[in-house]
């Protein structure tokens, strides 16, 4: 935007954050989210760097996931109450691959304390296939909304309510099992959209909008 500097590109600070980046970073209260990955077969941690207006970004990770991401990474997205109870979600789609491939397999969607990403909250794959996402597909990123996380796979569309961070730490389950909006073939075919889940839970169930019954 600045037109082509022949003196300087007048790049204001430059960092090795990761290993190799494929995806986007997130910013929230001074600090930097991201978390990139190598090349096909390795991987990286979520981390976060701080940053301060009269020093820039400090170059060495305030804090870090213990999981490792794999290929290609996982772009953060951050939810919050304003300026606290943050959670970065981030989704490892390391597995992707078709449906009938024999290397692809679910995509997991994780969630961390934002003050410390050593804090792990919850991931998708902890509760054997309560919560299991379907089939990973690359570069997906969380899409938050209306108190709800939704994410996208080769199969499907998945919804997860998260609670206040504070209870989700002292009871993952919380988070409700996902509800599946469409098949790939549904989508293909109709539109979709959210109604109330007529038992009263806080799962929430997908109907078609137009000819067909509820998807399930």
């Amino acid at each position: 935007m600045g037109q082509f500097q022949s003196a300087s590109d007048n790049v204001v600070q430059e960092f090795r954050a990761d290993n190799g980046s494929w995806t986007t970073p997130a910013f929230w209260q001074d600090a930097l989210y991201i978390a990139g990955s190598g090349d096909h077969g390795s991987c990286d941690s979520l981390k976060s760097f701080d940053f301060a207006p009269s020093t820039n970004f400090n170059a060495t990770a305030s804090s870090s996931s213990s999981h490792c991401f794999g290929f290609p990474g996982g772009p953060p997205v951050i939810s919050s109450a304003g300026n606290s109870n943050g959670i970065v979600w981030a989704i490892d789609a390391g597995r992707y691959g078709t449906a009938a491939s024999p290397c692809g397999g679910p995509e997991v969607l994780y969630s961390y304390d934002a003050t410390n990403l050593g804090n792990h909250l919850w991931h998708s794959a902890q509760a054997g296939t309560r919560d299991q996402a379907g089939v990973a597909v690359k570069f997906t990123v969380p899409t938050v909304a209306n108190g709800k996380v939704y994410i996208g796979t080769r199969t499907e569309v998945e919804s997860q309510q998260p609670t206040a961070k504070s209870r989700l730490r002292e009871n993952p389950a919380l988070l409700t099992s996902p509800s599946r909006v469409c098949t790939a073939g549904d989508l293909a075919r109709r539109l979709c959209r959210i109604s109330p889940d007529p038992s009263g839970s806080r799962r929430s169930r997908f109907a078609n909008v137009g000819r067909g019954g509820a998807s399930g």
